[in-house]
């Protein structure tokens, strides 16, 4: 059995080992370096602070007082191409043709048993209060009385392994909702797009108009969430006309333009003004996940140069107790 490990809030212990994987350990080494943990967050791994990794390790930031907002960001050493002999495929996919996929090879078993003992240890801490749930309901909203545990940003072999041992909740979104994961490295000196004549940015977005922001996507957000993130607003006037934000996992988040203002390269220089900031977070990287089937802000990520690095997927996960 594989032991798990607490370490520090800082992150200082493990934010090595996830530098020499980027960019593919990018959500996690973000996560880990963002200035808000709270009080009940825990950063674990499958070796000790005191030790240097294994070959195959696994590692996780939780924190499950924001639910049902993403609670969890984990990475696996495996999904680095050339590691070990696992999810080496399922990270090439963006060399394949446009909607070809790859199938994810099977994974090395020590990468699945340290994801698996990660996974089952942090299911079975005891949950702490809800801090500030989203209002709204919706399909993204578990049923009354059901806790699933939602993974971020989790690379599809991963994904596979633990849909594999069957604590995927397949009745909730998840595995059927694949986003392409768009890898920026901005370069120093790059300039911010420009925008249109008579808009102006803003940064924070206004309080006011976090609402606006909320009602625009169905992926639950508290609004202290949305606030406490760095953020900029494109404006014509008084009236915020699209926005962005850095995520917590350094990504761009909650992309949004009004649609009588789409097609007038606005959204590409929001990204472009999000993926400056938020590459400090994961040392020099910054990313996006969008949709699959969402075709403009896919092409939006393309012009303000990003590249693919795979696919991802939100996972909730319910283990049968008790598990052996």
């Amino acid at each position: 059995m594989t032991e798990i490990y607490e370490h520090p809030p800082s992150g200082q212990t493990l934010l090595p080992a996830l530098h020499a994987f980027l960019p593919h350990s990018l959500p996690l080494t973000a996560r880990l370096s963002h200035p808000t943990p709270t009080p009940h967050s825990h950063i674990l791994a499958t070796f000790p602070p005191s030790s240097p990794p294994p070959q195959c390790w696994a590692a996780a930031y939780l924190d499950r007082s924001h639910r049902p907002e993403t609670e969890s960001w984990i990475f696996v050493s495996g999904s680095a191409p050339g590691r070990c002999a696992g999810f080496a495929a399922a990270e090439t996919v963006h060399e394949k043709a446009e909607g070809e996929k790859e199938k994810p090879r099977d994974v090395c078993p020590a990468c699945a048993e340290a994801l698996m003992e990660l996974v089952a240890y942090m299911t079975g801490l005891p949950l702490p209060p809800v801090e500030a749930r989203p209002a709204r309901t919706g399909r993204y909203f578990p049923p009354e009385g059901r806790e699933p545990l939602l993974i971020g940003s989790l690379a599809e072999g991963p994904a596979r392994v633990l849909d594999g041992r069957g604590w995927v909740a397949r009745d909730l979104p998840g595995l059927e909702e694949g986003y392409w994961k768009y890898i920026f490295q901005p370069q120093e000196g790059e300039g911010e797009a420009a925008l249109p004549a008579g808009l102006r940015m803003e940064s924070p977005v206004r309080r006011q108009d976090l609402k606006t922001v909320l009602e625009r996507t169905e992926v639950p957000r508290g609004e202290g969430t949305m606030a406490g993130l760095e953020s900029v607003g494109v404006y014509e006037g008084e009236q915020l006309v699209g926005w962005g934000f850095v995520g917590l996992d350094g990504s761009v988040t909650s992309l949004g333009v009004e649609e009588e203002w789409r097609r007038r390269g606005i959204a590409k220089a929001i990204v472009r003004w999000v993926v400056g900031r938020a590459a400090g977070l994961g040392g020099g990287y910054a990313h996006a996940d969008v949709g699959m089937g969402n075709g403009g802000s896919n092409a939006v990520c393309v012009k303000a140069g990003g590249r693919r690095g795979g696919v991802v997927y939100w996972v909730r996960i319910e283990i049968p107790s008790p598990y052996e």
